[in-house]
């Protein structure tokens, strides 16, 4: 695929929280709100994202039990960078064409109308994530 970067756009930075008070501080002293919480039983965690200034957001996982709630000894920190893709199947075949490889075949159901899929074990070093957000305008007038 011929421009892959043209068809991604940063949609948040994901971190994994020791608890709820570190969420709590984090937001009382940069005056962020709260867009969206909601607990994904399936992946015992909760997910809260936190908007700033632009399209860029904040995802805190709470995790309640299994391999992120001994992230990094227990400290928690960055755990992923999310991009944003109009289609996620395009850019997995694409990607996958490159030897890249995804934790699922498809894409997964994720939080709000999120879609999303991850890459296995990373690239260059990071996690990365790939969501569908139907909320983001591919297509600006202009």
């Amino acid at each position: 695929m011929k421009d892959l970067g043209k068809k991604l756009k940063l949609h948040h930075i994901g971190i994994v929280a020791r608890d709820e008070a570190q969420i709590e501080e984090f937001k009382k002293i940069l005056e962020l709100k709260e867009e969206t919480r909601e607990t994904i039983e399936k992946y015992n965690v909760t997910n809260v994202f936190l908007t700033c200034g632009g399209d860029t957001k904040l995802h805190f996982m709470i995790p309640h039990k299994g391999v992120l709630k001994n992230y990094n000894r227990g400290r928690g920190g960055f755990h992923h960078i999310a991009f944003c893709a109009e289609d996620i199947a395009e850019i997995q075949k694409a990607l996958e064409n490159k030897g890249i490889r995804f934790i699922a075949a498809e894409k997964q159901e994720g939080v709000k109308k999120f879609k999303f899929n991850f890459v296995v074990p990373n690239i260059a070093g990071l996690n990365i994530e790939f969501i569908e957000d139907p909320d983001v305008d591919w297509h600006p007038q202009g």
